[in-house]
């Protein structure tokens, strides 16, 4: 009897694997070759040198993209890029103090007393919503760079991020972001983002 209970559970922990395994796998669609190469090619504009690792699928605000894990120049860095190959974002792992002294500051402050790692995240290409409700992208002339820490603070987690200026971007919605700003995003940036 005990025999048989020990192996009804291990069957049950086997089947509980499975399941899991199978909903990680369905996370981490890969994309068909032909945007593979679609993708492909939007780094290697962007970076010749790149070594390219994992692509999968993912969805970014509401914006289908393919997710890349690369390396280029010993950097690791992370890329969205659409089906189709225009190349969104890059974040990178950072040195605080490597970047611009306003930004660098800015930051400090906006972390203390939390974990934060903190890393470069340049933007190509903007998405909003179209008439349809449908997502458009559209590319910058020249891409906009952000300075941002990835946080925890008492179990919560979210992200700073700041441009070089200092000009806060984005923030935990939980963190304190002061009076006269949004929690997610300031609204002198969302302003200057439509224009």
């Amino acid at each position: 009897m005990r025999r048989i209970n020990i192996i009804s559970a291990l069957a049950g922990l086997g089947l509980v694997s499975l399941l899991a395994s199978n909903t990680v796998a369905a996370e981490k669609e890969k994309p068909a070759p032909e945007v593979q190469a679609k993708v492909a090619r939007a780094i290697r504009d962007v970076f010749p040198d790149a070594v390219i690792g994992e692509m999968v699928k993912e969805n970014e605000d509401g914006l289908d993209v393919i997710g890349v894990a690369l390396m280029s120049k010993g950097n690791k860095i992370g890329a969205d890029v659409t089906p189709d190959g225009i190349l969104v974002e890059t974040e990178e792992p950072g040195e605080i103090m490597s970047f611009p002294q306003p930004a660098a500051k800015a930051l400090k402050k906006a972390t203390r007393g939390m974990k934060a790692s903190f890393e470069v995240a340049k933007t190509f290409a903007k998405s909003e919503k179209d008439s349809s409700g449908g997502m458009k992208v559209t590319k910058l002339a020249v891409p906009a760079i952000a300075y941002e820490a990835d946080v925890e603070k008492d179990g919560k987690k979210g992200e700073f991020a700041f441009d070089a200026e200092g000009k806060l971007l984005e923030s935990p919605k939980w963190a304190k972001a002061g009076s006269s700003e949004k929690s997610e995003k300031s609204e002198k940036g969302e302003k200057e983002d439509k224009e």
